[in-house]
């Protein structure tokens, strides 16, 4: 592993004399940022991992508003290519990449999949808003991801921006944003798989044109049984493996007008089952959605407008498991209806001479409550819940004052409006009125061919979820209560560095500076062996600041590397009720997390090689309770077999390591060693 980390970070810190741009095409989406602008759409960009010009970063669709922002792409073949299973899993190639615990979504309670970036502190609420071609992914209620939601066959492209983007993507983009495009190309892909612990699914996407119409039919049915979570050493007879079996389905039909206007329509449903760990704790997610949308260039000006809905029911059960592990008792049966509808429309004009500008605004209603039952009565316990509503404005400009110098400018305003509590004494209910304004001055300098300087300051927030104000929750022992007075997160960050490309290496670095106000955290208010009580609270202030390093390396024609490193430290720089915890580090947080990639492609055979390392993290505020740091190492094979069809193989946590993604108080443990093998047809 020593060999590794030196290997990796000198790969990292030194570029070689000569070098282009390892960068990947643009995906033209139907999301807020479709119908680029026309220079960007004609740009014809080599292959790789790091593009200069994204449709997520910024809403002009241009190369240098994209490119003040730190953004990495990964293309459709890289996910087919990688040993993992899950998109989430995918992700975690990203330094700074996190969930709320190190667990995946294969195996974790859907509660605690929120995503978080750059070390700014996971919580089951994500700080990072996720985005399936414009859409917003995050669950309506608590904000956490269901990482199924997309077919792998179906995505076309990743691309993850990191630093506080709430000017451009509103509340839950506090450290960043996670785009999903999806293919639009004619054709299919069909992936089917196998694998221990009962792991089986098929996954296919397919798009069949008929003159100025595309139908796309996209797919996906996974389930495996997965594995122990708790520590072997603390196992008892209520131990199970912790499972899931997930179904999703989506159908589209786009209209296009020459390439002056498309509309589209989207309908899509999820169902999903899983166990989570002992023989009582199941819970179950169905959801539907509708989407439509409408793009339309006239001249120098464009056009867009987007549409969602979606209604969710989410059930799960609550058990308490007593001392030694062998005997369980079911407490609390839990129904979670919930609802979200959005609208959005924005203006772009391109003004010529690398000036621009879009305005537009958006609003979205979210609805949720949470009725719990006590097993064997009908009558219903407790039930809180409520309403959200907000309405946003936001602008972005772009023009050069300066020679080779490029300045981005955007701003956003969202009010917002809470009104919730027990649902079923409403006289007690609570309205609250909160507002945000999010701003982001980018200015990009072209030092030479090679040499490019960014830098970047901005003002993020995320709005509490309705699930955070009303709702409470227990995992395992650990029961943590809700807290309607909470107030918005906001991060004040600003960010540096330069960026170098050349005809086979693409490498940059960047130093950044986050500071989170009033960050919403699960405080610790006793702790016994048997149960841990916490409260949601806003915790005072905190700093993460760090470096961060991406590398693509084209080492031959079928032969490449990427390398990335993240070094956060992140400490709680304010808290007046408890001072003790004052310059701590965040829970979940390690501070260095260094991963890299090589790959071997000559079009008949390809090979992967994923190398991820991270540093020890704690479970809890005080930092009494340590998460171990891992080596993983995951491996992926494939060959083609004939004109459409490759076999494959591939294998996570090839050296079995002990991964520890939390404690509840007992140690939980992320998946050891799993393989699959299967067939894709392209």
């Amino acid at each position: 592993m020593k060999i590794f980390l030196l290997t990796t970070l000198a790969l990292l810190l030194v570029a070689p004399p000569a070098g282009g741009a390892l960068l990947v095409p643009m995906y033209e989406q139907p999301g807020d940022d479709a119908l680029p602008l026309p220079e960007a759409a004609e740009s014809s960009l080599p292959h790789g991992k790091t593009e200069e010009i994204t449709v997520t970063a910024s809403r002009l669709g241009s190369g240098a508003a994209g490119q003040a922002a730190v953004t990495t792409v990964i293309p459709a073949e890289e996910i087919l290519a990688s040993p993992a299973a899950a998109l989430d899993d995918v992700l975690r190639q990203v330094p700074g990449f996190s969930l709320f615990r190190r667990s995946g979504s294969r195996n974790a309670n859907p509660t605690a999949q929120g995503v978080s970036l750059r070390g700014i502190g996971p919580s089951g609420a994500s700080r990072t808003i996720v985005l399936d071609d414009g859409i917003p992914l995050n669950d309506p209620f608590g904000g956490w991801v269901n990482w199924g939601r997309v077919p792998l066959a179906a995505i076309d492209g990743l691309e993850v921006v990191r630093g506080g983007t709430s000017d451009l993507h509103g509340s839950g983009a506090l450290s960043g944003v996670i785009q999903i495009l999806r293919r639009r190309n004619p054709g299919a892909v069909i992936r089917l798989f196998s694998g221990d612990g009962e792991t089986a699914g098929i996954s296919a996407a397919a798009s069949f044109p008929y003159g100025p119409y595309t139908l796309t039919l996209d797919g996906e049915h996974f389930q495996t049984k997965g594995h122990i979570p708790i520590a072997p050493e603390h196992r008892g007879a209520v131990d199970r493996p912790a499972g899931v079996e997930r179904t999703v389905a989506d159908a589209s039909l786009s209209r296009d007008w020459s390439q002056n206007a498309r509309a589209f329509i989207r309908l899509g449903g999820l169902t999903e089952a899983r166990e989570n760990g002992t023989a009582l704790q199941t819970n179950a997610t169905t959801l539907s959605q509708l989407a439509v949308g409408f793009d339309r260039t006239i001249g120098s000006d464009r056009l867009s407008f987007r549409g969602f809905g979606l209604e969710q029911d989410y059930e799960q059960t609550f058990s308490a498991v007593l001392a030694g592990r062998n005997e369980e008792r079911l407490t609390r049966l839990q129904e979670v209806p919930s609802s979200s509808h959005g609208l959005s429309a924005h203006w772009l004009r391109d003004l010529g001479d690398g000036r621009a500008f879009v305005a537009g605004a958006e609003f979205k209603r979210v609805e949720g409550r949470s009725d719990e039952w006590v097993p064997g009565s009908d009558t219903i316990a407790s039930s809180n819940g409520g309403a959200q509503r907000m309405a946003s404005l936001f602008g972005e400009t772009l023009f050069a004052p300066l020679p080779d110098t490029s300045l981005v400018l955007s701003a956003r305003w969202d009010r917002w409006e809470n009104h919730g509590g027990p649902a079923r004494d409403p006289g007690m209910s609570q309205r609250r009125v909160e507002s945000a304004f999010s701003l982001r001055a980018a200015v990009v300098r072209k030092l030479d061919d090679r040499w490019t300087a960014t830098a970047s300051a901005y003002r993020s927030f995320r709005a509490p979820t309705l699930n955070e104000l009303y709702r409470s929750f227990r995992v395992g022992n650990v029961v943590t209560a809700a807290n309607p007075e909470l107030e918005a997160e906001g991060v004040v960050g600003i960010e540096g560095g330069v960026r170098f490309t050349g005809e086979r290496l693409d490498t940059r670095i960047n130093l950044f500076r986050m500071e989170l106000e009033d960050p919403v955290a699960n405080v610790t208010l006793s702790a016994t062996p048997d149960l841990v009580n916490r409260r949601r609270e806003n915790l005072g202030r905190t700093l993460t600041k760090g470096v961060e390093a991406d590398v693509d390396l084209k080492i031959s024609p079928v032969w490449s590397l990427s390398a990335g490193y993240l070094y956060a430290d992140a400490r709680v720089v304010s808290f007046p009720e408890e001072p003790t915890i004052e310059g701590r580090r965040l829970p979940h947080v390690a501070p260095h997390t260094i991963s890299s990639s090589l790959r071997y492609d000559d079009k008949v055979s390809s090979g992967t090689i994923n190398l991820r390392w991270s540093d020890e993290a704690f479970e809890d505020e005080r930092n009494s309770m340590v998460l171990n740091d891992y080596f993983a190492v995951d491996v992926f094979a494939s060959r083609r077999i004939h004109r459409i069809v490759h076999a494959f193989a591939g294998v996570e946590n090839l050296t079995d390591e002990r991964i520890e993604v939390g404690m509840t108080p007992l140690p939980t443990l992320g998946a050891r060693r799993t393989w699959r093998f299967g067939f894709d047809l392209r």
